[in-house]
This record gives C-alpha cells, structure tokens and sequence, in this order.
C-alpha cells in the first residue's frame, strides 16, 4: 500500500470513499493511474443503496472485462460470499405489494422476477471496505478523516486542493464522488434551486431485527416467496422497502435494510415525534405492514431526511466531474441509483485513461457525460413521478408498473443478446448502454406518451377507468423492434426472454387481446391462468 507523501503529484483526486469512488479508484489504480482518495470518514461505515438489478452487475461483468478488473463480478452471488461478505442477501424479485387503510389484497400485487440471473442485496459496510481495499491493493493512496477547505481549478495548470491541515494537493483531474455533501458542488455553487425533479419525497430509514418474512404475516405460498427479493410496500404516496440480507442459505447475517419513503406533500414530516416515532404512527395506518414490524427492532439511529431530491446546473467542467449522487439524487423506488453510477463510472474511466496517455484532460468528450447522466436523471424522474401518481389506484399502478417493465423487459433482451455472444466491446460507447434504449429507439416515445397520460391522470383531466384504459391500449400497441439489431436470432431469444414475455401477455384482464399478439408456439402454454396475482418472471 502507497502512502501520502506530502507535495505529491497525483493524476486523478478522487473524493469520496463509498462505492463510486473506489470502484472507479479500483479501475484507475489497475490501469496504472497515479490517484489520491480523499474522505472525511473512514471505513466501516453505514450506508444505504443495497439492491442491485440484472443490469447491474452484467455492465460491472463487462467493465471488468473491458477494464481487466476481474473483482467488478464480484458483485453477483455467486461469488460474493466466496470474494467480499457472507453478510449479503440475495434478489429474485421485485415484489410490489399494494396497501390501503383497510389492509392488503393478494390481487392488488405484482411479482416481477429476474430473468436468467440472481441478483444481490449488497451489505453496503462490507462492499464499500472491500473495494476502498482493493483500490489500495493497486496502488491507490488514501487520506482518511480529512476535510477540504478549498478547490482551485486553473484550465492550464490542474487543480489545487487545499486540506484542513493546510496542505496543497494536486492534480490533473478530480472526481467528486462524496455524495450530497460534495464540497466541489459547494465550492463552484452548482446545486439548482429549487431541484429540477418533479419527485418530492423524504425518507426515514435504518437496519432492524426481527422482520419477519411478509408471507409469514399473510400465510401466501406463491412460486417465488416476498422474501426472496427486495420488497415494496406501496401505497397512496409512499412506500417502504424491505431488504433482507438474511434469505441466502450463505448468509450471516440477520439484519433487514427498512426504509419508508413518503411524498413530502401528502405526508410532511412530523417534527412532534422522533424519526421512529413518526414510522410506526405511519405504518399503523396499514395493518398489514404494521404488523411485519411490531416485534422488529433497530439496530442503527433512525435517520429522517427532508426532501431527498437536489441537482446540479452541471456535473462536468474542465478538469472536474460530480459524479452520480455528488449531483443528483432522484428516490430509491426501482433500484436504478447503482445503475446510474455505474453507468457514469464506465463513461468516466474511459476518458479518464485516454487522457492519461494523450496528456489532454480538457478533451470536449468530458462534456457528454453531462448530457448522458441529465438524461438518466429526467428520465428517472418521471418514472418515478409517475408510480407515485399511480399508486392513487391499483389499476393505474397496475398498468404504469408496465410501462417500467417493458422498459427493463427490452433492456434486459438487447443485453442479455450481446452478452451471450460475448460483445462486450458494444459496450464501450454510451449509445450501446442502459439509457440509450429510451433515448435512441422505439421507447422514447412510447414512454413520453404513457407519461403524458399518467400526468392527464394526476391533473384530472382522465378517470382512473380512462387512464388505465388509455394505458393499456398504449401498452398493446409498442414495436419490440429494439430487439432486431442483431437479427432473427436475437429477436427470438428476445421473445423467450421471461420478462418479454410477461409484458407482451400483459394484464390477465387483457389477456384475450394479448393472445392475437406473434407469439411463439413455445410460449402459448405459458399464458396466465385466472390467478389472484400477477406473478411475472
């Protein structure tokens, strides 16, 4: 391991040492870079962002590749326990469970499964240490327990930054990646005010004991149990996830990651009472839910936030990168914040070794991770806008949960393709990554129009009748021509795809409709019966 020598010279500073940062650091430090990680604490230390998704850990196995950083597939289960923690869950599912103050219906429930893989409930205190560690191991340096007075970004010269002791670091490039705290965020006045998203909720979180599994409170046996994946419990503005790290056979740990999310409008926070006060006088209000918590307790201090929400004019300039949540931060619903942060780490690594063999790190190429990560933001924003729009009426949420899961659906298919041909190279430029796929093709569009109709919905201008109507003509009416850019072949497995196939059936009440659809013979047995719950996948 490296030391900090006082008057270094570094390439890359990287601040922050959670998991952006040292996945990125991890990458550099492999490729040779000359970097600096800078943190005000130090490991372990808690954290939340704990749920992966199929896209995940398939981009984080092709960086590895593309990288040579064979510990980034790590991330998946079936080397997790053996490589970084025994203190991980597993993720089957998402599992959205539908409340109102007269208790919960199975048949206002969806089970949305995995396609081919097993995804992880990450024991962020663990993964966080393990890659701070192996960044090390490369050959980074750390500084921890450190403060930055100040930030000094000269276009020709590099960047100066100024510690607490009174030390001057430097640099060619420096990464933010410390979060919504950032001191470059701070330093160059980049926050907007107000945040540009349309979501305006808060949360109230910690890590508990004694949850119990929910198909133990409601007595269900269903193919793929609640437990077996990450939990949602939704209601009319708001909802709270439940994470267990305790449903792997392999795991060690009996700790569950709780987190009730609230729209600030409906539910503004109740000062009177503390963090935990204020969550169980909530979930009282569905019995269901309270009743998966009344013998649970906390292990960690509750945190209450305000609203959660805050962006940036700009996360790229010369010589600097906010990256992921250093300038931005939606809501957790649907697991996407460590997709994004991948997302951008990939883009940003890629420049980050050019520049270091060109000499250039002012390249104009730096500026397309700005527009890419606005994008993923405004795009996630009115995903999540509209579920919170949608859980108004099961029906409505029934039909815009669609919309998402064709949305993974197609994502899932176009790289799951090139996976299986072992294209990993596609991978390289942005325009073959996640949020291309609503950007470039059929989505887009299809998704501005569900979004147009779920906002008609919210402004009153459609009945919940009409706009579930409305939404699942819309539904029945997309092109899967995405799946074609690599021929019949793709477009067949795209079709024996799990999720594809659920969303082209589409919702059992539409199911007639659905069966006129091109399916392959293989597929027709596959038809839901009459059941009292969605169960996909």
């Amino acid at each position: 391991m490296k030391c900090h020598q006082k008057g270094s010279q570094y390439d890359v500073v990287i601040i922050g040492n959670g998991i952006a940062g040292t996945v990125l650091a991890t990458i550099l430090a492999k490729n040779n870079l000359n970097l600096l990680i800078i943190d005000n604490k130090s490991h372990p230390k808690f954290t939340i962002g704990e749920s992966t998704v199929p896209y995940t850990t398939q981009l984080l196995s092709a960086m590895g590749k593309k990288y040579q950083v064979p510990e980034l597939k790590f991330f998946s289960p079936e080397y997790i326990d053996k490589h970084i923690s025994s203190r991980c869950g597993i993720k089957k599912v998402f599992g959205f469970v539908h409340h109102d103050e007269d208790g919960y219906q199975l048949d206002k429930s969806l089970l949305f499964g995995n396609t081919w893989r097993v995804e992880s409930h990450l024991y962020r205190e663990d993964i966080d240490a393990y890659f701070f560690h192996q960044a090390l191991a490369y050959g980074a340096t750390a500084l921890h327990q450190q403060q930055i007075e100040n930030i000094d970004i000269d276009s020709e010269d590099g960047v100066d930054i100024t510690l607490d002791d009174g030390e001057v670091v430097h640099c060619h490039y420096v990464v933010d990646a410390s979060g919504f705290n950032s001191p470059l965020a701070k330093q160059l006045s980049l926050r907007e005010e107000p945040p540009r998203q349309k979501v305006r909720s808060r949360t109230i979180f910690t890590h508990m004991l004694g949850v119990p599994a929910f198909e133990q409170i409601t007595g269900e046996k269903l193919s793929t149990s609640w437990s077996e994946g990450t939990l949602h419990h939704t209601f009319d503005g708001g909802w709270l996830w439940v994470i267990p790290f305790d449903n792997d056979a392999k795991s060690k740990n009996p700790l569950t990651s709780i987190g009730l999310v609230l729209d600030t409008e409906k539910y503004p926070i109740m000062h009177e009472l503390s963090a935990e006060q204020e969550f169980n006088h909530i979930i009282q209000r569905f019995p269901h839910i309270a009743t998966q918590f009344n013998k649970a307790q906390a292990v960690r201090t509750w945190t209450r936030t305000e609203r959660m929400q805050y962006s940036s004019t700009h996360n790229v300039g010369e010589r600097f990168c906010l990256m992921s949540h250093a300038a931005d931060f939606i809501d957790p619903l649907y697991s996407r914040g460590l997709a994004t942060t991948f997302t951008v780490i990939n883009e940003l690594a890629e420049r980050l070794l050019a520049s270091h063999k060109s000499g250039d790190y002012l390249s104009p190429e730096y500026l397309q991770i700005n527009q890419i990560q606005k994008r993923i933001v405004d795009y996630t924003d009115k995903l999540v806008h509209g579920s919170y729009i949608a859980w108004k009426n099961f029906d409505v949420w029934n039909a815009w949960f669609r919309i998402w899961a064709i949305e993974i659906g197609t994502l899932e298919s176009n790289f799951g393709s090139y996976s299986q041909l072992g294209k990993f190279s596609k991978f390289n430029k942005t325009t073959n990554c996640l949020y291309s796929e609503f950007e470039d093709q059929g989505y887009k569009a299809f998704f501005s129009k569900a979004y147009q109709i779920i906002t008609e919905f919210e402004s009153e201008q459609l009945t919940a009748e009409e706009t579930t109507t409305q939404l699942f003509e819309h539904i029945k009416n997309y092109s899967f021509d995405m799946v074609q850019r690599d021929g019949d072949n793709s477009v067949k497995w795209a079709l024996k795809n799990p999720l594809c196939r659920d969303i082209l059936i589409g919702d059992m009440q539409h199911q007639a409709d659905w069966k006129n659809q091109q399916i392959d013979k293989h597929l027709r047995h596959l038809l839901p019966k009459k059941e009292t719950i969605t169960d996909v996948g």
